[in-house]
């Protein structure tokens, strides 16, 4: 890779961006030029980056031979690498694999995590380098955009955050126990789907919602509730009740185990 320009742009109070552009050189030839934007913003622990990349030289062959892409190194030798898939996160040991959502790297005290955003290939090159697929022969897009976080403990959480769009919604109560969405105690909990439930009269009378555990553990949870609950009971993935569960004003203890879906029903 060999840079033509670096700039700075410092001019916002919250964010701060470099934009470099240049060439990809090999063998003495040109096979590409780039732009790549990284962002930086106060208070995120996520760097963004945003790459454009205008083919030289078209590429052939075998994918894992010859590609352009993005490469990672750190210095210390990892104690483990994760990724996501699924919506799990699972430990990797594979030169050549697949990670559509993030890859998570473990050094012991500030793990790095690549957020792809849909780059779904990467390939460990080397024993702390890790290239991410941008393009291979017959690869049609050009712009990618991906993020590295820093020192997050949980990266499924993030991972699932990226790209939703912010809920905007007017409160209907005073009391701040009211204000509020539902709450789990358990990051490792993901929900995965939810749909709302009605009585008779057309009138919202609770919600289902359906989790996967996501880090392969067993344990207990609770789930806060927007409002007071009568009641909530585990239903098979059909639909048909399981078992009640026990509810105190507005939570509901949840168990929990190791890479499972289980559904839960609240009425209120």
């Amino acid at each position: 890779m060999r840079a033509d320009s670096i700039a700075f742009d410092t001019s916002r109070p919250l964010q701060a961006s470099c934009l470099t552009t240049g060439s990809l050189v090999y063998g003495g030839e040109t096979w590409a030029n780039f732009r790549q934007r990284l962002v930086v913003s106060r208070g995120l622990r996520t760097i963004e980056f945003h790459i454009d990349v205008e083919i030289v030289r078209e590429l052939s062959g075998n994918p894992w031979a010859q590609y352009l892409c993005s490469r990672l190194a750190w210095n210390d030798e990892p104690l483990g690498r994760y990724r996501g898939i699924h919506d799990t996160h699972q430990a990797v040991r594979l030169e050549k694999f697949l990670a559509p959502t993030y890859v998570h790297i473990d050094n012991g005290y500030q793990p790095l995590t690549l957020f792809c955003d849909g780059l779904p290939w990467h390939r460990q090159s080397g024993l702390r380098i890790l290239d991410s697929l941008l393009v291979v022969a017959q690869e049609s897009a050009r712009s990618f955009s991906f993020g590295l976080g820093i020192g997050l403990e949980s990266p499924q959480v993030t991972a699932s955050q990226r790209g939703a769009q912010p809920i905007e919604f007017a409160a209907q109560s005073t009391q701040a126990a009211q204000q509020r969405l539902f709450h789990l105690s358990a990051r490792n909990l993901q929900v995965v789907d939810s749909w709302p439930t009605f009585d008779a009269a057309e009138h919202c009378s609770g919600a289902v919602l359906r989790f996967r555990e996501s880090l392969g553990k067993s344990g207990k949870a609770t789930l806060y509730a927007p409002r007071k609950l009568k009641g909530a009971r585990l239903l098979d993935l059909s639909g048909s009740p399981l078992e009640a569960l026990t509810v105190r004003d507005d939570q509901v203890a949840l168990e929990y185990h190791g890479y499972k879906l289980f559904t839960l029903q609240l009425y209120w």
